[in-house]
């Protein structure tokens, strides 16, 4: 977790971490994508797809999950992605690399937590939904 200070605010991000996953699953050169998810696609197990290796996928999906603490937008495909980690297959795969190739083309983003001048104190608040 990295945090940059600068006029607007407090950045939280992890870019370093980014690149670490995008060179774990060799797609730092990759083609990179503005959307991290097709409109179209339908999560459903298909018996004629065939299989990957689940320790990998398994470990793609966790580093994700500790991805979305700075991502909260790729939250919730991390989620409909994980729920095929007991039997991964091609299609699933696929869908986890476009969450890779969309993270590569958005390496800077984090979370502002803008700093409010009429004080000098700085408050910060977060949000959660727990559901």
């Amino acid at each position: 977790m990295e945090i940059l200070i600068n006029s607007k605010g407090l950045i939280l991000h992890q870019t370093d971490y980014a690149s670490e996953i995008l060179k774990k699953f060799n797609m730092l050169d990759c083609n990179s994508t503005i959307t991290h998810a097709d409109a179209n696609i339908i999560y459903e197990v298909k018996e004629e797809d065939e299989g990957v290796d689940p320790t990998m996928f398994r470990r793609l999906i966790g580093s994700l999950r500790y991805l979305c603490q700075s991502r909260p937008g790729i939250s919730y495909l991390v989620g409909i992605v994980s729920r095929f980690m007991s039997n991964p297959l091609k299609t699933n795969f696929l869908s986890a690399k476009k969450i890779l190739r969309y993270i590569n083309s958005t390496l800077q983003y984090g979370i502002l937590f803008l700093v409010v001048q009429a004080t000098e104190q700085l408050d910060m608040e977060g949000y959660s939904d727990a559901d």
